[in-house]
């Protein structure tokens, strides 16, 4: 009976001492958030030089544009501001993470608004990165937007020094997960960076931090459109130069894969097609040189054959959305390039498989239904012409 009395007066008696510490706790915070918002940011950070109040900053209230101080120290281009608000902003990690993802009344945070100006200015991303721990920069990054995409999508657009300090600042570990995002549109961040037209130093500060045994598999992904990320950058201007970074992201791929490489999804006729169609006599070497041999084209024949490409791509990806697979897939074979006679026998082996007449299962017949149109995707043009609307 004594035991029960004294342990409910102990858990009342912390009930009370843990009341007691939030009642203090949100006393002591409301009295912070008086001091700072009672004066001008650049009089706090003054007086915090001298008085013990770092963290304080925390409780500062965002003003009539959603924007806290340090969204004020990039409109003002102050970067000395920048260093002493983010010192004495929190004692807290996670504060200071807040502080950086604040975004105001057009969902625009400080750290987005520093990435925007960093490639003229890149000093006020590297001061923002340099307050938080490394181990802790990762999270900061994939917490980001830029334009509503993840951090890294806006990254891409900086060029080579920016994306460089970037990739350095985060961990060796972490440089493969900030890598891996994809956009709406099925586009990791090493297509967009190709398809932004980048020179041969943006192109090398970021796949020089890919790790070799996933290299492969990052450039063989396909886009919506069914691109990978080295038609890509042959699909930037014929007027652009792009000989040196094909080659630098080509030679990524070990060489005992490259044949693969190519063979995947036909990717090497592909490629090949389209340094015909923009003449660039560089990727056209190279891809020979790697055993990519086609009949020879005039310019005019090789467009042509690369706008059939991409509308055989949109294609695809309309079968995928009817049917919840490419056709390829469907008939039981790999993305990449087929004879018709290959594409007809992997047909004739499905069918005769699932045929309703030699399968009885309920789903048979829907199977059978699904293989013909998927054989009369590749057999029948104009069947293929339908799943673009025509």
């Amino acid at each position: 009976m004594l035991s029960q009395l004294f342990s409910t007066i102990k858990k009342a008696i912390g009930w009370l001492a843990s009341a007691a510490l939030k009642g203090i706790t949100m006393i002591g915070n409301g009295f912070k958030s008086l001091v700072v918002n009672s004066m001008s940011i650049d009089i706090f950070i003054r007086i915090a030089e001298y008085l013990p109040i770092g963290g304080w900053l925390e409780h500062e209230k965002l003003d009539i544009g959603g924007e806290n101080s340090v969204h004020a120290a990039l409109m003002q281009e102050n970067k000395e501001k920048l260093r002493v608000i983010l010192r004495t902003a929190s004692a807290s990690e996670k504060a200071i993470h807040k502080y950086l993802l604040t975004e105001n009344l057009i969902n625009s945070s400080p750290l987005e608004e520093a990435l925007g100006i960093s490639r003229n200015n890149p000093g006020f991303l590297k001061i923002m990165l340099a307050a938080v721990k490394p181990e802790k920069r990762l999270g900061l990054l994939e917490s980001a937007r830029w334009l509503g995409k993840p951090f890294i999508f806006g990254l891409m657009r900086q060029g080579a020094k920016v994306i460089s300090y970037v990739m350095n600042a985060l961990p060796e570990h972490d440089r493969f997960k900030f890598m891996g995002p994809l956009d709406a549109h099925g586009n990791n961040p090493g297509m967009v960076l190709l398809r932004s037209a980048p020179s041969y130093s943006d192109v090398k500060a970021f796949f020089q931090h890919y790790p070799q045994e996933h290299i492969f598999t990052y450039l063989t992904k396909r886009n919506d459109r069914g691109q990978t990320a080295l038609m890509n950058l042959l699909a930037v201007s014929s007027e652009i130069d792009v000989d040196d970074s094909f080659e630098y992201v080509f030679n990524l791929v070990p060489k005992k894969r490259r044949k693969e490489f190519l063979d995947f999804h036909g990717q090497g006729e592909k490629l090949m097609l389209n340094a015909y169609a923009n003449d660039r006599k560089g990727v056209k070497a190279l891809l020979r040189k790697n055993g990519i041999k086609i009949p020879k084209m005039t310019k005019k024949e090789a467009q042509k054959s690369c706008k059939d490409l991409i509308e055989e791509w949109k294609a695809t990806e309309k079968f995928k959305e009817k049917f919840g697979a490419y056709p390829l897939i469907v008939l039981g074979l790999e993305e990449k390039n087929y004879t018709e006679g290959e594409i007809k026998r992997a047909y004739h082996v499905k069918m005769l498989k699932y045929h309703p007449d030699r399968n009885k299962k309920e789903n048979a017949s829907k199977k059978a239904q699904k293989i013909a149109s998927a054989y009369e995707f590749y057999s029948k043009p104009d069947v293929r012409k339908n799943y673009l609307g025509r």
